[in-house]
């Protein structure tokens, strides 16, 4: 998840999707975290020989809400706003075995600069904004080497490993931390020459200047019928890592298994990770995470989608030295618009770790196609380590989306709004650093409301 409360925004992509080797599950996905859905495919086009397909897309929002800060009704921070962001780019194809990517991308507040807006999250990065900065910047080298099944890819490029395809990320997503960078620097190297098999190496140096290396294995076998399975495993070590507290650790292992599992209608996934590290020279990191559910996507007669979804991420055990916590700030999981969401809220990003929700979800279409659609979503969180006062109850979320798809996918409009109630818990964890405004935080209702337009084309 990225930055507490980065609310509408502005984005305006164009990117492409030419044919080329198999790739990694962690491929560039040009839909920033928080959009409705994936970009369309594009219109190629053949410009002095050389293959070009653009895409684009226009997302706008505005909102309303309130208490955002702190759950404290005493305090003014109640407000309507906006921001803007925008990114351009496109992708070129020279010949079969190359390709070339550039996107530029600019975040503002609408109406005002950078110190209108809410202060970066505790372990986040600089601020760009108001400043055009490279999002992306990448060759894709196919057939490397002479080795049909082997790619290579150099520069600044987006970064999402996740176990459920097109999911939100667990552990590690370059759009899940920073305001305006949403790219990482680095190489990385896959080969998918094994039957069913793809290994992928990689080497990044992040905007918050920490670096991660990381080996993965994806299995995927072939389908059976209607059944599918994915198994995903992996090492990455993470070097001056920041946390919460401001500080900095040294050395970070995580090991990461997944899988996900298909079979006509119902989904079911789980993963977890296990990490350990050298925090300095008295501390160590020993920390844990999981994640798992199960979906159902129906059709009776109209579409239908009821989930559960279980996160459990490990705190600062209290007389402990070491960092017990689970550290992932670079996780993009976003089902609720205050507690998680990257683009309209997000309070956890108070929190190192130390979380445990339990989220149910149900989404009805009204008509057959599913053009207008309601989706319901309630979480419970708790923490996963008491606070010093005994508490657990960090509270609970529940949000309403409406969609209307105007044309198809390629133009969606949307209602939101959400409400979150503070537990005894949250308070202890929300300090007058953390928080724009003076005074204590308190167990007030936080809310939200919204309206987005999407137009992709």
């Amino acid at each position: 998840m990225r930055q507490p409360f980065l609310a509408p925004t502005l984005i305006l992509i164009a990117t492409s999707a030419a044919a080329v080797e198999p790739v990694p599950r962690a491929q560039f996905n040009p839909v920033p975290q928080g959009t409705v859905q994936d970009v369309p495919a594009g219109r190629p086009l053949v410009v002095g020989g050389r293959t070009v397909t653009v895409l684009g897309m226009i997302d706008l929002d505005a909102i309303q809400r309130g208490n955002y800060t702190d759950g404290n009704d005493d305090l003014s921070d109640t407000e309507g706003t906006g921001f803007s962001r925008a990114e351009i780019g496109f992708r070129l194809g020279l010949r079969e075995k190359i390709q070339a990517q550039i996107n530029i991308g600019y975040r503002t507040e609408a109406g005002g600069l950078a110190v209108n807006n809410p202060p970066a999250p505790p372990n986040g990065t600089p601020e760009n904004e108001g400043v055009a900065t490279l999002q992306e910047a990448r060759v894709g080298l196919f057939e490397f080497a002479g080795l049909q099944s082997l790619s290579v890819e150099a520069g600044r490029m987006k970064v999402h490993w996740e176990t459920v395809r097109e999911g939100p990320s667990f552990l590690l997503d370059s759009r899940g931390d920073d305001r305006d960078i949403t790219g990482w620097d680095g190489i990385r190297a896959a080969y998918g020459g094994i039957t069913s098999l793809m290994i992928t190496g990689s080497a990044y140096k992040l905007p918050d200047l920490s670096s991660v290396y990381g080996i993965v294995g994806d299995w995927n076998p072939p389908s059976a019928g209607a059944q599918r399975t994915f198994v995903t495993a992996g090492y990455f070590l993470q070097k001056d890592i920041p946390l919460v507290d401001g500080t900095r650790g040294r050395e970070l292992s995580s090991w990461q298994v997944g899988i996900d599992y298909n079979i006509d209608a119902t989904k079911l996934w789980a993963e977890g990770v296990y990490q350990l590290g050298t925090v300095d020279d008295q501390r160590d990191f020993k920390g844990y995470g999981a994640s798992g559910g199960i979906r159902w996507d129906g059709n009776v007669p109209n579409p239908m989608t009821a989930g559960l979804r279980i996160d459990w991420m490990s705190g600062q055990k209290q007389g402990d030295p070491n960092i017990t916590a689970f550290v992932n700030p670079w996780e993009s999981v976003s089902d609720t618009y205050i507690m998680e969401h990257e683009k309209y809220g997000e309070l956890s990003r108070y929190l190192q770790g130390n979380l445990r929700a339990v989220k149910l979800n149900y989404g009805l279409g009204f008509t057959p196609r599913g053009d207008f659609r309601g989706d319901i979503i309630y979480a419970n969180y708790q923490l996963d380590e008491d606070t010093a006062e005994g508490a657990s109850s960090y509270g609970q979320e529940i949000d309403l989306t409406l969609t209307w798809k105007y044309d198809g996918d390629n133009a969606l409009i949307r209602l939101f709004g959400g409400g979150f109630k503070p537990g005894s818990a949250f308070p202890e964890t929300i300090t007058d650093v953390d928080a724009p405004t003076d005074g204590p935080a308190s167990t007030d209702l936080i809310w939200l409301l919204g309206a987005n337009l999407l137009v992709q084309f």
